[in-house]
């Protein structure tokens, strides 16, 4: 749970001090390590406590939806449902009950920013989540679904966003496949931050797992289509052909101070994982 309070402070600081608003975003692998459980009952349980420790965490601090990763269901989609019921929601379009065939969660979500309709969509790495031993579930191929709703939700909204959970070839594939995306964050099972590309009409980015940073992208919205890379603190001169963003990495180091209520809660959390693991 390391990184919690000091993004929580930073988080904190940005909506205090800028006038823009902000979308928090994850793409998902969130709650556990690995594809499956401890074997043994007490690490199990202590995962699990983590997990929902962390949802109510990341929702303190104003994330109120994620991509489910591959990573997250090593305890199954009932444990994600008990997570979800006050506020918080999982999307995976690709996610498929086994016996009914419908999806288990929703695939996309709608939100408003700034005046802007904003569509997000997620979609779970099917060949990393088959691995997984709980029978219950299958997740199909994001070639199955996504091309057709993202061309359906086009006209629906002002910007398409995508949280993946496959990699990055992947995602440059489903960017051309699917030329009505605006913006796909992956969290892939690559180490490190990756610092925005444009593929097709999407720009693709990643940020570096397990709370030790924090991904900034700064956009100025000129809708759909051409993306444009501006230097921090330049100004630009005349209307931009496209859209242009600015991206930082922010390290959650000292540098940053802790947010106190956001370090009680990560302690409690940890002191009910410890007992449980005895």
């Amino acid at each position: 749970m390391g990184g919690l309070s000091k993004k929580s402070a930073f988080i904190t600081s940005i909506r205090a001090n800028n006038n823009t608003p902000v979308l928090l975003l994850d793409a998902g692998n969130m709650l556990f390590r690995q594809h499956t459980l401890p074997v043994a009952a007490g690490e199990a349980e202590a995962a699990r406590i983590k997990a929902k420790g962390l949802v109510v965490a990341n929702q303190q601090i104003g994330l109120s939806f994620s991509g489910i990763g591959a990573n997250d269901l090593a305890a199954g989609p009932g444990f994600l449902k008990s997570t979800s019921d006050k506020g918080f929601t999982w999307l995976s379009l690709n996610l498929i009950d086994r016996h009914s065939s419908q999806p288990i969660f929703p695939g996309y979500t709608k939100v408003q920013t700034n005046g802007l309709s904003v569509t997000v969509l997620a979609v779970t790495n099917h060949e990393n989540a088959a691995t997984a031993s709980d029978a219950s579930y299958r997740v199909r191929p994001w070639q199955e679904l996504l091309p057709a709703l993202v061309a359906q939700l086009r006209s629906e909204a002002d910007m398409l966003i995508l949280l993946s959970n496959y990699p990055l070839s992947e995602n440059r594939e489903i960017a051309r496949s699917c030329p009505e995306l605006d913006m796909i964050f992956q969290s892939g099972y690559a180490m490190g931050n990756l610092p925005p590309l444009v593929a097709g009409n999407a720009l693709i980015s990643q940020t570096e797992i397990r709370g030790r940073y924090l991904g900034l992208l700064e956009i100025d919205w000129q809708g759909h289509g051409d993306w444009q890379q501006r230097a921090r603190g330049a100004v630009s001169e005349g209307k931009s052909a496209g859209s242009v963003f600015n991206q930082r990495f922010i390290p959650l180091n000292a540098a940053i101070p802790d947010d106190p209520v956001m370090d009680a809660l990560v302690q409690r959390i940890e002191q009910q994982a410890q007992a449980a693991a005895r």
